[in-house]
């Protein structure tokens, strides 16, 4: 049996959460260790906040493996001095980007070509659309909004949707109103991210504005600047 204990800093207030960290029931020791994880993110996300269409990968699958994804960056920072330390933060970050930097220069052209929001129901057997191309979008506004700012984006979907549907603009409109910079020429660059990374079938082209720390092009500049953080 295996028992853990993940660090994601949101999350309804249930038995399953206890401040941010969420204790993870007993599984099986065979099991790979993201599937209890992305299951977890489930119960928020495909379940508590539904998404209004099936092409929504976002919503649901994107943001289990997100969970996936924070769950390997908090065993990382724990081998690293813990999440709390400089050098566990510093774990956790360069986790994430690791992570994201593999998929996105390791897949070939033919792996972007399927729009997040134009997706055929076919489609949905396409692994890398439903799961991998959501999350890594998602990794890459944690690190455009910052970990706080993000996490309140998601708390706020949590508070203005549980038990309720939610449709790729009200998705959108959402992080818009977290964007931590809300200039307009942020707002712009913005909408450019949001056309990539959902809107576009790419044909021998990906997405190209990321987050900083990860490969791509930037988010902060054409005047956007990125925010002071403490």
């Amino acid at each position: 049996m295996c028992q853990a204990r993940l660090q994601i800093g949101y999350g309804p207030r249930s038995r399953a959460v206890t401040g941010h960290s969420v204790q993870l029931a007993p599984c099986n020791a065979t099991s790979p260790p993201g599937i209890v994880p992305h299951e977890i993110f489930h119960q928020w996300f495909g379940d508590n906040v539904r998404e209004a269409n099936f092409d929504m990968a976002l919503s649901r699958e994107g943001m289990a493996d997100l969970g996936e994804a924070l769950y390997a960056a908090d065993r990382a920072a724990r081998n690293d001095g813990g999440p709390s330390t400089a050098t566990g933060r510093t774990a956790i970050e360069r986790q994430l980007a690791h992570a994201f930097d593999f998929d996105y220069t390791r897949l070939g052209p033919g792996a972007w070509q399927l729009a997040q929001s134009k997706r055929p129901p076919a489609g949905y057997l396409d692994v890398f659309a439903v799961y991998v191309w959501p999350a890594d979008a998602l990794v890459a506004l944690r690190q455009i909004f910052g970990p706080r700012d993000v996490d309140a984006v998601l708390h706020a979907i949590q508070h203005g949707y549980g038990g309720l549907s939610i449709t790729e603009p009200e998705v959108k409109r959402a992080f818009a109103a977290g964007l931590p910079n809300h200039s307009a020429s942020c707002r712009t660059r913005l909408t450019q991210f949001f056309t990539q990374w959902f809107d576009t079938a790419y044909h021998g082209s990906k997405p190209q504005i990321t987050g900083p720390g990860l490969d791509g092009h930037p988010f902060y500049t054409h005047g956007c600047t990125a925010p002071h953080r403490r």
